[in-house]
């Protein structure tokens, strides 16, 4: 089985709703080509958006943002890539040939290389 994790934090954004469509999107596609997300798999620098959700079901950025040690969101676009954790829904777990499906299927919908 091949382990699949999507990084939003290449955005750099700091828009709980853009991050809350961008984590219905990863889903929905994981879901579409049979890929399982593995809630109980905790990856080193990573922050899963699951646990990130406030009482609106929206990311809160200050939630994410504690979790980097991070006082204000001005901050969060000055870091450099290498001191963000990546960011996203977590890790999906699933066959070679759907990890790629799914893959694929976020390149097209987000208009990115494969």
């Amino acid at each position: 089985l091949d382990n699949l994790i999507v990084d939003l934090s290449p955005l750099r954004c700091a828009d709980g709703g853009e991050l809350d469509r961008r984590r219905k999107e990863i889903l929905s596609a994981a879901t579409g080509a049979g890929m399982v997300l593995v809630e109980e798999y905790a990856e080193d620098n990573t922050v899963a958006l699951g646990a990130q959700l406030d009482g609106s079901s929206i990311p809160s950025m200050k939630n994410i943002l504690a979790t980097l040690n991070v006082g204000v969101e001005e901050d969060w676009t000055a870091l450099p890539m290498v001191e963000i954790p990546a960011i996203g829904p977590g890790v999906f777990e699933g066959e070679r040939a759907i990890a790629k499906e799914m893959a694929r299927d976020l390149s097209s919908l987000w208009g990115t290389a494969e």
